[in-house]
C-alpha cells in the first residue's frame, strides 16, 4: 500500500527532542548535533523541492525549462500552462508508435477526461470519445492526435459527452444535440464512415 511522503520542516527540533534525558539541555551537545541536523534539514528541503517541483504537473519557470531541455522542446514564449501541455504532448510524441493505448492516454491527458474511448474505422481511420464536456475542443486537438497516429492512419475527430457513448445496431438519425468534432458523423453496418451524417450506426452520448 502506497503512502504519501511526509517531509519534515523541524528536523533539528524533532531530533533534539529524541535525546535521552541526560543529554537534553546540554548546550555543547545540542550545538554539536545541530551542525549536522541543519545539513539534514537542508537535504530534506532539497528532496521536497525535487519531489514537488520537478514533476511535469507541478514544475514552474526554470523547472519547466529544464524538463524542456530533457524533452528537446524550447519554450518559445509560452506561459507555464501552455508550455506544460506542450511538454506532455512532446513526451507522448517521443514514445509514440501509433498504438491505440497511447492514443487513449493522449486523449485523456489533452482533454483532462476520466473516460475516453478509441474507435477504428476500416481500413485506416480512427476517432475518439471523451467525457469532459467542458473541454474547449478545437482543430488543435485533431492536429495533435494525428501526429501521434501511425503512418497512413487518419484521425478524423472526437465525440464529447458526460458518460460512455451508446452504440446503436440499427439505422438511426443523428440526434440534434450530439456534439461531434471532425470529419465524421456516423458509420454504416460495416463500420464505414457515412459522410453526409444523415443516419447509420451512431456512437453518441445521452
Amino acid at each position: 500500500m502506497s503512502h504519501e511522503i511526509q517531509f519534515r520542516t523541524t528536523v533539528v527540533e524533532d531530533s533534539l527532542n529524541l535525546l535521552v534525558q541526560q543529554f537534553k539541555e546540554k548546550a555543547n551537545i545540542e550545538k554539536f548535533l545541530t551542525c549536522f541536523l541543519e545539513e539534514a534539514q537542508e537535504l530534506e528541503d532539497v528532496l521536497k523541492q525535487l519531489y514537488t517541483l520537478r514533476w511535469l504537473d507541478t514544475a514552474v519557470g526554470v523547472q519547466l525549462d529544464g524538463l524542456g531541455q530533457i524533452l528537446a522542446l524550447e519554450r518559445e514564449g509560452l506561459g507555464d500552462e501552455d508550455y506544460r501541455d506542450a511538454l506532455k504532448f512532446q513526451a507522448l510524441l517521443n514514445q509514440s508508435k501509433g498504438e491505440p493505448e497511447l492514443l487513449i492516454t493522449a486523449l485523456s491527458v489533452f482533454t483532462r477526461s476520466n473516460y475516453v474511448s478509441f474507435f477504428e474505422l476500416y481500413p485506416a481511420k480512427c476517432y475518439g470519445y471523451f467525457s469532459n464536456p467542458d473541454f474547449a475542443i478545437s482543430e488543435k486537438l485533431n492536429i495533435k492526435m494525428q501526429s501521434l497516429c501511425g503512418g497512413g492512419i487518419k484521425w478524423i475527430g472526437s465525440i464529447i459527452g458526460n458518460d460512455r457513448p451508446f452504440i446503436f445496431d440499427v439505422l438511426y438519425p443523428l440526434p440534434p444535440d450530439t456534439r461531434l468534432f471532425g470529419g465524421f458523423a456516423a458509420v454504416d453496418a460495416d463500420n464505414n464512415l457515412i459522410d453526409d451524417g444523415t443516419c447509420g450506426l451512431l456512437c453518441f452520448f445521452s
